[in-house]
């Protein structure tokens, strides 16, 4: 056998098996459900923690302006996903301006 052959057979890539069945790691159906979930769950502890990041930030630096501009504008849009997640809530908040006027739900 020639050294030229000899390498050749070691370069040379294995041959695939053949697997019967399915080549799908999963047999059911996707969906983005478990991605929801977890938004859900999660994406107001992920938002706080960078609020908190920023206000900390602010602080090391002196710039209290900062910690105050942020501090309230996530405030503002926490509220904002808070009310737009849950129609209860949305429903209070009706109510309640609709009570400022005299106008009783």
């Amino acid at each position: 056998m020639s050294l030229a052959s000899t390498v050749v057979d070691a370069l040379a890539l294995p041959k695939p098996t053949q697997i019967g069945g399915d080549f799908l790691a999963q047999e059911t159906e996707v969906n983005t459900n478990n991605l929801k979930d977890w938004i859900g769950d999660n994406v107001f502890v992920v938002i706080f923690l960078l609020v908190v990041c920023a206000i900390a930030l602010g602080a090391l630096k002196s710039n209290f302006s900062k910690v105050l501009t942020v501090g309230g504008l996530s405030l503002v849009a926490i509220t904002f996903f808070v009310l737009a997640g849950s129609q209860s809530a949305m429903n209070g908040l009706g109510a309640f301006f609709l009570s400022l006027f005299g106008v009783d739900v």
